[in-house]
């Protein structure tokens, strides 16, 4: 894969505004929303619930486009790319990390990366290779055969964040990712996420209440009602 260019937001949200109709009313999510995240950065939005910060995300990854504005990742326009373009630049570029973990219980942890690497279009007999080295580079190589029910919160987390390392994702999504998480696995996930983006070099965008991370962000963004109310500096580096 080509190298990120790092003078190149990795994503850039121009004036992006979304409003949903119910019942023939229209309800503002966002208003007005500018971003531009490069690679090598930890960028956080903190924000109360209801605040906009997941609707950002399901817009910045192409899931659902705005009502107003332009949405860029990795610099293609996306209202120019078609379902399936958006769909495969989604599996082979992007890495999301839910407080939820969604992974596949039938499968152990090893499998639940190769499929993602099916999906991001990866074939041959390398495949449980990779796994196994994203698996290494999250800290549990010992659980590659264990199921979702056999690991704890944080080790399903790792998982997850092995996933988007085994596709070598330029863009990690990571919304909530320690909310369901103890004091200790949360900020083991923490220090991941800071890693990927300072050691690997990708571009972080994490959502979360949790404010121990603010002195592992480069940017911070507050969010309140739909709307970016405040932009500064965080403590990373």
């Amino acid at each position: 894969m080509i190298p990120a260019d790092p003078h190149r937001p990795t994503v850039l949200l121009r004036g992006v505004t979304k409003r949903f109709v119910s019942h023939g009313n229209e309800y503002p999510a966002l208003t007005d929303v500018d971003l531009a995240a490069y690679p090598g950065q930890l960028q956080l939005l903190l924000g109360p619930s209801g605040s906009g910060k997941t609707t950002l995300f399901t817009i910045a990854a192409g899931f659902v486009s705005p009502t107003a504005g332009s949405v860029a990742l990795f610099g293609n326009e996306l209202h120019g790319l078609g379902p399936r373009m958006l769909q495969r630049l989604r599996a082979m570029r992007i890495g999301f990390v839910f407080q939820t973990f969604l992974l596949i219980e039938a499968f152990t942890a090893a499998e639940n990366i190769d499929l993602q690497l099916r999906f991001a279009g990866i074939r041959g007999s390398g495949i449980r290779e990779r796994s196994l080295e994203a698996l290494d580079l999250v800290g549990i190589p010992q659980l590659a055969g264990k199921r979702p029910n056999e690991l704890s919160h944080g080790e399903r987390q790792r998982v997850a964040i092995a996933r988007s390392m085994a596709i070598d994702a330029d863009l990690l999504i990571a919304d909530e990712p320690t909310a369901s998480l103890g004091t200790e696995q949360g900020a083991a996930i923490i220090r991941l996420l800071h890693s990927c983006a300072t050691e690997h070099g990708k571009c972080v965008l994490v959502a979360s209440h949790d404010l121990r991370l603010r002195a592992f962000a480069d940017v911070i963004h507050t969010m309140e009602n739909g709307r970016i109310t405040g932009t500064e500096q965080g403590g990373a580096r």
